[in-house]
């Protein structure tokens, strides 16, 4: 409702304040503007959309405007979302409806902007009558605040002005009216005066703003009101946090990631304090000014429980009326029970357990045990963006940036979705920091994941590896004799024909057909041989006892360890260990062969911790 006001205070403010619209109308029909000495500016801001004539074909630009009517051309310099009006208006909308007369109430917003961006001070408009005309002096001081020149005018002060009625300036106004004149955007008139005390015609006014909006074209200047312009408000559920960063997951199951800007604002229940991994599950409100945290408001609640997943079923009967969700922040199905009262709604709509289906993203709000709100969205999408980073664990951190976001895509390593470069099939651990990303998200599950493909390819022999701290870089030489030096991207993959294998297995000699990202190696194709470890050590990410394999993170890259047929031995203890008892984190070293590069057979296994 609040935005639906505010698009009917601007309409009527245009109105009032700067005449009807004429539709159709171009600016030089108007019967009174032809031949006026300020046509040309009065023409440019009617074209700008910030002035309009009148209903009977006039302009009238000798009528004098009022201080409100002044204010209201300036806020216009600020070009503000719906979003950023309403922040702004949250902060300063109460103080303007205080000062502004209710006759003027129509201008509350644009009154608003103008104690947001500086151009009036809060003391200045209790003391300053919006109904009576203003003085050409006046104008000048807004307008060099509107222009965010404030500090510049200051400086100026007590500077001598060229004008034969420079003793009637008002002292503090004169580092203003100075600084509007170093600019042209101010003259005298015929007789060499200002008229400081003059009323203000439109065609005054129009010539003031047009001159000024040029002179920010011309010098290329972005206005922008701190703390407003680029302000993003979010509500959602913290899923994860540290020193540096929050992530927030929102309504539609996506997980986005916002860095602390500096002098961040942080409050739990209204208390100063700081974010932790304690706060996991808890409901936060942030405000992001251009993709970082300016203040984020954290409330917990002992009796408050938040469940956030995809719905696998509804179920309605005799019995009662209940979904079940897979909660992502618990990691188990939860069921909700619904009763009467709880407010459900779906893609932001009322709704009823009815409406909704398997697949949808719900964001449930328990209250001591009862639902008390739950919001379901239907959710696909396709975001584009780069890589970042990749985090291993049991739950991979997939990290993207897409223009000012950053989206973070937790993974079950056990149940990885599909993952392809250009046509090839990848594992995880060949996507690199640095690529070109699309995410498939199709009823909120990531349905696929789509790499760029490589941009040129080259077969040629390789001549020498070359290993130093900023990497490892190969000199390749092709059948013309021609040699080019290349780096090995770290986790570049390498096949003998539709066969994995390890880098190392490539040594100097081998011809290798390689695909290159600019300068980078990502896949080499070895046309000769192939040869393997048959022992290394990593960290264990998970461990299938069903399937009898387990996940390894080695040299950042995933290994799949089949141990089938492999002994398992304490090295503590020297005993025999069953494969289901061995847990995430745990070191061992494994003894078999590869047989690709990301898969290795086991003869034994030895758990180090």
């Amino acid at each position: 409702m609040r935005h639906i006001k505010k698009c009917l205070a601007l309409c009527l403010c245009a109105a009032l304040a700067l005449g009807s619209a004429v539709p159709g109308l171009a600016a030089s029909d108007f019967s009174d503007l032809d031949g006026h000495w300020a046509e040309s500016y009065i023409e440019d801001l009617y074209e700008r959309g910030y002035i309009s004539g009148y209903e009977d074909g006039t302009m009238r630009p000798d009528n004098e405007i009022t201080a409100c009517e002044a204010l209201v051309f300036l806020s216009r310099f600020y070009e503000l979302t719906s979003d950023e009006l309403s922040f702004l208006y949250d902060d300063w909308g109460s103080i303007a409806e205080d000062y502004v007369p209710s006759s003027l109430s129509w201008a509350n917003e644009e009154i608003a902007v103008c104690l947001a961006a500086g151009i009036i001070t809060e003391d200045e408009l209790d003391e300053l009558d919006l109904s009576a005309e203003i003085e050409k002096e006046l104008l000048c001081v807004f307008l060099v605040r509107a222009l965010t020149l404030e500090d510049d005018a200051l400086d100026l002060t007590g500077i001598e002005l060229p004008f034969g009625d420079a003793d009637e300036i008002s002292p503090e106004h004169t580092g203003y009216i100075a600084q509007l004149v170093s600019m042209d955007i101010i003259t005298g008139d015929d007789n060499g005066n200002f008229t400081p005390k003059l009323g203000v015609t439109r065609a005054m006014a129009a010539t003031l703003v047009s001159r000024g909006l040029e002179y920010v074209e011309d010098e290329d200047i972005e206005l922008t009101i701190d703390g407003y312009s680029g302000l993003v408000r979010t509500f959602g559920i913290i899923a994860g946090a540290d020193d540096d960063y929050v992530q927030l997951r929102g309504e539609d199951g996506l997980v986005r990631e916002f860095r602390f800007a500096d002098g961040a604002s942080v409050t739990v229940n209204g208390r100063s304090t700081s974010i932790t991994s304690s706060h996991i599950g808890d409901e936060a409100e942030f405000s992001v000014i251009n993709g970082e945290i300016s203040a984020i408001s954290v409330s917990t609640d002992s009796d408050v429980e938040w469940v956030q997943g995809r719905i696998s079923r509804v179920t309605s009967s005799k019995s009662g009326e209940y979904l079940i969700v897979d909660d992502l922040i618990s990691g188990e199905d939860v069921r909700i029970d619904v009763e009467s009262g709880s407010e459900i709604t779906l893609d932001g709509d009322e709704a009823e357990l009815a409406d909704l289906t398997s697949g949808q993203f719900a964001t449930a709000r328990i209250d001591d045990g009862e639902l008390d709100v739950l919001s379901a969205v239907t959710f696909s999408d396709e975001i584009s963006g780069e890589v970042s980073s990749v985090i291993y664990g049991p739950t991979v951190q997939l990290k993207v940036e897409s223009g000012s976001v950053t989206y973070v895509f937790l993974l079950d390593i056990g149940d990885l979705p599909e993952i392809e470069r250009g046509k090839t099939e990848i594992t995880i651990d060949r996507v690199n920091a640095g690529d070109d990303i699309e995410v498939t998200i199709d009823d909120s599950e990531i349905e696929k994941i789509s790499i760029s493909a490589a941009e040129s390819g080259v077969t040629a022999v390789l001549n020498s590896i070359t290993v130093n701290p900023t990497g490892t870089f190969w000199t390749l030489e092709d059948n013309s004799g021609n040699e080019a030096t290349y780096q090995l991207d770290s986790m570049a993959a390498a096949y003998w024909g539709s066969k994995d294998i390890s880098i190392s297995d490539i040594k100097v000699g081998d011809t290798v057909s390689v695909s290159l990202s600019g300068t980078v190696i990502t896949e080499v194709e070895l046309i000769d041989s192939v040869q393997s470890s048959d022992k290394f050590s990593a960290e264990i990410l998970s461990a299938d006892s069903g399937k009898k394999t387990i996940t390894l993170l080695y040299n950042e890259r995933l290994v799949y360890v089949d141990a089938s047929d492999a002994t398992i031995i304490s090295a503590s203890t020297g005993s025999s260990v069953k494969l289901s008892a061995l847990k995430a984190g745990s070191t061992v070293t494994v003894y078999g062969s590869f047989v690709s590069s990301n898969s290795f057979e086991a003869t034994s296994i030895i758990v180090e911790n």
